[in-house]
């Protein structure tokens, strides 16, 4: 009978495999806080994009607005402050956004927006009332995870990551938890930022 023996196998041992593993198990632990940083950044730059299209939809019907007389600028009608209700069914019925389009770009990360929004909950951001006669630094939209000038941790929809807000003239940007309360930033003091719509 003929015995095969196997004297000189390359093979790796139970410790060296084990080893292995522990080193590629520390590597991933090592890499989920960077990856989920940038998953954040990605979603929060969708939503910088989002608010830049609703800010782009709203000059646009105040321009048009404007040359017809009718008497909505921004975020008044007839000289009063719309209503979350009004000002998303005067984009929708003047056709500046669809319906579908602005359930998107009302909506952010854990906040599916409902349009036409009947209260703050509807949406994904704070919308501040300005009009003509607003300085164009002053904040038009801002993430509803900031609330005078700090952000709250378990707030939707980016905790105390950070904030997404556009200002009246366009200018978009990700703010972080440190620049909140910034009045350079935000373009006014927090004292003198104009009501939200309810």
């Amino acid at each position: 009978m003929k015995k095969f023996l196997f004297k000189n196998k390359k093979a790796f041992t139970l410790i060296e495999l084990l080893v292995v593993i522990s080193v590629i198990g520390i590597l991933a632990a090592l890499s989920f806080p960077a990856l989920n940083s940038a998953i954040k950044r990605g979603q929060m730059t969708k939503t910088l994009s989002n608010q830049r299209q609703i800010q782009l939809a709203t000059q646009t019907m105040t321009l048009e607005y404007a040359t017809q007389s009718s008497g909505s600028y921004w975020t008044y009608k007839d000289g009063v402050v719309m209503t979350l209700t009004e000002f998303t069914d005067e984009l929708i019925v003047g056709q500046y956004l669809t319906q579908r389009d602005a359930t998107i770009l009302f909506s952010a990360p854990e906040v599916p927006a409902t349009i036409p929004a009947s209260s703050e909950d509807s949406i994904a951001y704070k919308i501040f009332a300005v009009n003509n006669n607003t300085p164009n630094s002053t904040p038009f939209l801002i993430t509803k995870n900031w609330e005078n000038g700090q952000l709250s941790k378990e707030a939707v929809p980016y905790g105390n990551f950070g904030f997404v807000y556009t200002k009246k003239d366009g200018s978009s940007a990700i703010g972080t938890a440190t620049q909140a309360g910034n009045e350079d930033i935000l373009g006014a003091a927090i004292s003198d930022l104009p009501p939200t719509l309810q």
